[in-house]
């Protein structure tokens, strides 16, 4: 009876190794990703967007796709969220890959970026590829979303604001 057990457990440990998707099936519906919305990063309208040059926006589709919008300051002022939610939906079908698209998508006057690229869940945690040479991690919260980018010394947490469409 003990080495049936003992088989057992090693039978469930090989799996979850071989394929940690099993292990963690539940996870995904416990996520609080919301689809409906997009996310618009704290400081568009302000000085952050000012001493960049852009203001930055995300939307989460599902199939884990995460489309960000890096719009010209002071243009991305003269736009409505309705405009907003369009160039969203237009960028996410040009490509199904990771892309950086520069367009005016038959909706601006002036072009702007899509960086499309997808989101993973990794131990409980939802992340995505933002450049550096660790994922960013991203955290839910009822009306916002914060990501947490690693840096040289500690990590950079940036603040998102939710808006509902």
């Amino acid at each position: 009876m003990r080495k049936l057990r003992i088989i057992s457990l090693m039978f469930v440990i090989a799996i979850s190794v071989l394929n940690p998707g099993m292990a963690n099936s539940g996870q995904e519906e416990k996520d609080i990703v919301v689809y409906s919305g997009y996310y618009v990063r704290e400081g568009n309208e302000g000085k952050t967007a000012e001493l960049s040059g852009k203001s930055h926006y995300v939307k989460f589709y599902p199939g884990n796709k995460v489309v960000r919008l890096y719009i010209p300051y002071p243009y991305s002022m003269s736009l409505s969220p309705d405009v907003i939610r369009k160039v969203f939906s237009t960028a996410s079908k040009k490509s199904s890959n990771s892309a950086f698209i520069r367009d005016k998508f038959d909706l601006l006057e002036q072009p702007i970026v899509a960086h499309i690229d997808t989101f993973r869940r990794v131990n409980g945690e939802i992340q995505y590829d933002c450049g550096n040479s660790a994922p960013c991690k991203i955290i839910f919260m009822d009306n916002s979303i914060s990501t947490i980018q690693k840096a040289i010394v500690g990590e950079h947490i940036i603040k998102f604001d939710y808006v509902k469409e």
